[in-house]
């Protein structure tokens, strides 16, 4: 509307956009269920596509007589002054803490009840996807929230999150760019590092609370290891990390240790547009979703196409690329494994468990799944990138790679592949 005014409305414009239907479909199909798989292992009953299915949820409690501790309800919400609500369950007045919850046209939401007059409030369960062609940039399927009627902000534009270890890859690419490769070692011994982000010395832990020495880059970033994680970033150097950053699209990243652990606010398309340029060997192109406006009387008002360029070396990123599917093969995303297709991509998951992401690619397509509440709330202990926004990747790109030829990533004739003891890291003997 700002660009054509009126015309956006009354003007009948003809607008061709990137979105390919059967994409978008399986997007939508792919992200419902899976959302509703997890709102099953979080214990909430069903997820609403409109608030009337919420009044009309809370008219069948009308016969509850006690409620169950532990239990998921819908509660009417009767006041709420940004942290604490007051809400009813059929004259029975209950209230618990949230801060900074959306509330505007909503008149219901779940609770869990825990005692007394105490009830814990859970806000909406939302997700989004994003699918962009890694040789053009054009977004074949997008998917802002769960249910359009019920939200109509646009998570997978608009949200800043925080990408937890999905954000490791740029750390890595820095250091092959520094001359390092797949069998480096680093030290993955938990080290103390003072942190402006957190004012204070902030020693890393890793997910599985295990302590390791010395490991490969390539087992590190495979198993997502934060120790060395932060080791790396503290070898290579901030200078080279926000370069590749910048380069991949991700211009705000700040030179804090805890970047190595994805404390960066980013959105999904931003980051899927990132692993765009890893998937393409190094070639970012722009990703854009509107390909011409066309005016009433035929004039060509827009047209927009595909803006490529390489802005990393390519038989680097190619290593990279081999290392992300080491994490599909052997590390957090190998429930990915079971696909026919080649993919490759990595896990998210924040301190708390608040967001779960995977970002993933075939030598076709990139797509990226981002699973959370729109309030930082966590989805509950063990509620990992791998669990929660894996599952939906998956159930989307089995159906999507089969629009595309089996086929590798390109080697460079730069890049060898052979075989390494990995006892000794040196090359196998093949006899």
């Amino acid at each position: 509307f700002k660009k054509y005014g009126e015309l956006a409305y009354k003007g009948r414009l003809k607008i061709y956009t990137t979105i390919d239907i059967d994409y978008q479909r399986q997007a939508e199909k792919s992200l419902k269920e899976g959302l509703n798989r997890v709102a099953k292992i979080i214990g909430i009953p069903f997820l609403p596509e409109t608030e009337e299915d919420m009044r009309r949820a809370y008219e069948k409690e009308k016969e509850l007589k006690k409620l169950k501790r532990g239990k998921v309800y819908v509660a009417k919400i009767l006041k709420y002054d940004g942290n604490l609500m007051k809400v009813e369950i059929h004259g029975r007045k209950l209230h618990g803490e949230i801060k900074n919850l959306n509330i505007k046209g909503h008149k219901y939401v779940f609770v869990r009840y825990l005692y007394g007059n105490k009830v814990e409030i859970i806000p909406d369960l939302e997700g989004s996807l994003v699918s962009i062609d890694v040789k053009t940039g054009e977004i074949k399927a997008i998917v802002g929230g769960r249910s359009y009627l019920y939200s109509q902000f646009n998570r997978a534009t608009k949200a800043l999150r925080q990408p937890g270890s999905a954000i490791k890859p740029i750390i890595f690419m820095g250091a092959l760019l520094k001359g390092m490769t797949q069998i480096s070692t680093i030290d993955a011994s938990p080290k103390p590092y003072y942190d402006p982000s957190r004012g204070e010395d902030w020693i890393p832990k890793n997910y599985d609370e295990k302590e390791y020495g010395r490991v490969t880059l390539r087992y590190a970033l495979a198993r997502s290891i934060n120790t060395a994680a932060v080791n790396l970033l503290d070898k290579i150097g901030f200078e080279i990390v926000l370069d590749v950053g910048k380069k991949v699209g991700l211009d705000n990243l700040k030179p804090y240790y805890s970047l190595a652990l994805g404390t960066v606010e980013v959105t999904l398309l931003e980051l899927t547009s990132a692993y765009q340029v890893f998937a393409n060997l190094g070639t970012k192109c722009k990703p854009f979703f509107i390909k011409k406006i066309v005016s009433a009387d035929g004039k060509i008002l827009e047209e927009n196409k595909p803006q490529c360029k390489e802005v990393l070396p390519k038989p680097e990123t190619r290593v990279l690329v081999d290392m992300l599917r080491a994490a599909v093969l052997e590390g957090t995303g190998i429930r990915a494994r079971s696909m026919k297709s080649i993919v490759a991509g990595k896990t998210g998951t924040t301190d708390d468990y608040h967001d779960a992401w995977f970002i993933g690619f075939s030598p076709h397509i990139v797509t990226g799944v981002w699973v959370g509440y729109d309030v930082k709330k966590s989805l509950g202990k063990h509620m990992a990138g791998s669990r929660v926004a894996l599952p939906i990747w998956i159930d989307y790109m089995k159906v999507i790679t089969e629009m595309y030829p089996e086929e590798d990533f390109e080697l460079p004739p730069e890049n060898i592949i052979v075989k390494i003891n990995p006892k000794d890291l040196v090359i196998a003997d093949e006899t």
